[in-house]
């Protein structure tokens, strides 16, 4: 999902806040990442404009989830395919932790992931999107990133 949400080129969630004038920039990822639970952030930067209408810009956050929770499952699949690879390749070529920083995540990580994944461990994704994790990724979208499950913090400065 962060990859979606938070995806900046043409056709994206922030290209077409930035057409509108109401965001100048968006994050989106887990605060969280643990393999049984996360927290899952949207910032965005909005400019003037977007202040009055940060109620449509949640609506179009929740219209890119809706789009992505209807869409067939080869389209998932190419998704899930990029995300895999452009993980993979950004894990490859991260710069490299000190010795005793990696050994301490590497020691944490032995709490949550098998000795197989521990390097990667959140930062790589091991599995195929089969019908089990099609259908995680439906519950995550009808039970999770829902409205009525958000917290939402508005900032700005007084008018």
């Amino acid at each position: 999902m962060s990859h979606l949400v938070g995806h900046e080129g043409p056709g994206s969630l922030l290209s077409v806040l930035k057409e509108l004038g109401w965001a100048t920039e968006l994050t989106a990822g887990p605060g969280t990442n643990l393999p049984e639970e996360s927290l899952f952030g949207v910032s965005i930067r909005l400019t003037e404009e977007g202040v009055p209408a940060w109620d449509s810009v949640v609506g179009l956050v929740f219209h890119l989830l809706h789009l992505v929770r209807a869409s067939d499952v080869g389209v998932r699949r190419r998704l899930w395919w990029e995300v895999q690879t452009t993980t993979a390749l950004n894990f490859k070529y991260r710069p490299k932790d000190r010795e005793d920083v990696q050994s301490e995540n590497m020691a944490f990580a032995l709490h949550h992931y098998p000795p197989e994944e521990v390097l990667g461990a959140s930062e790589l994704i091991y599995e195929e999107l089969d019908e089990a994790n099609n259908n995680k990724v439906d519950t995550l979208l009808d039970k999770t990133l829902v409205p009525s499950n958000m917290r939402l913090h508005l900032a700005c400065p007084a008018a």
